[in-house]
């Protein structure tokens, strides 16, 4: 009986070390990947994707690299060595995990920070306003609608000014080209209060409570927020709403609140990009 079971154990040895011999690598850094994903679903197809490839051809191992991981990831299916796909799959790995390492660092630490302005109850919707006001000024300054907000919506700027001691408090450009466009838009000549009342296409509605302009048409909050509606209603004017609804479905920024408000107010009929 031992006899006959030695040869059988030296064989399944024999099998295991065969099978480590030539386990891909990169299978282990996919399936590490696979096991992050938050949806279960796609979680298990990315997992089963990779254990049925594990023993097969490198292009099955490739292919699940190139449909379920990231793009970075993805990029080295591309590669035409077995080697240099391992290389660039263990070099991404490690990437991507000081990129979750980062993420998670900063949703632990701006998380709170952002809650405190969020909730804060010092005037009633200041602390969103102020998170939208941010995401506004990414939004005009992104490349794509940059020279357009300049050229459509440049008397926004010169009709809504901050006070000196505010107009940089929302910024987060500090580059020669973006101060420059700064510099020019505070040394331009302010119009006339009329003048700027005979420009208005912005309603407000007047009663016995006062006028419903945000935040009393009062302060820096007030002053970020029309400019913003002013713009949108410059590009509207122009015919760019397709425009900003795009911007508005790939931009990485998040979408001012009175820019969606608007969008869905202004929208009769739109062409979404495929």
């Amino acid at each position: 009986m031992t006899t006959m079971l030695a040869p059988l154990s030296l064989s399944l040895l024999l099998a295991v070390l065969c099978a480590a011999e030539h386990h891909d690598s990169s299978v282990d850094v996919g399936e590490q990947f696979c096991e992050k994903i938050v949806d279960p679903d796609a979680q298990s197809e990315c997992l089963t994707c990779f254990r049925e490839a594990a023993n097969g051809k490198k292009n099955d191992i490739k292919r699940c690299a190139r449909d379920w991981l990231s793009p970075q990831m993805a990029k080295c299916a591309s590669k035409q060595s077995d080697a240099e796909f391992e290389s660039c799959m263990a070099i991404a790995g490690e990437r991507e995990k000081v990129k979750e390492k980062r993420t998670n660092t900063l949703v632990n630490v701006g998380q709170p920070q952002l809650r405190k302005v969020m909730d804060s109850q010092l005037v009633q919707g200041a602390g969103p306003a102020v998170f939208s006001i941010l995401c506004q000024e990414l939004f005009i300054t992104d490349e794509n609608l940059i020279a357009l907000v300049d050229d459509l919506a440049s008397e926004c700027f010169t009709r809504f000014v901050l006070d000196s001691k505010d107009e940089t408090w929302h910024l987060h450009h500090t580059n020669a080209s973006q101060q420059g466009r700064q510099n020019a838009r505070a040394s331009a000549p302010k119009p006339a209060k009329t003048e700027g009342i005979a420009r208005s296409h912005l309603v407000y509605s007047y009663g016995q409570m006062g006028v419903d302009m945000p935040f009393h048409g009062v302060g820096p909050l007030a002053v970020d927020i029309l400019k913003g509606k002013c713009i949108f209603e410059k590009l509207a004017e122009a015919g760019k709403l397709d425009l900003l609804v795009e911007m508005a479905l790939n931009s990485p920024y998040p979408v001012p609140s009175w820019f969606f408000q608007d969008i869905l107010a202004s929208i009769t009929s739109i062409t979404l990009p495929n």
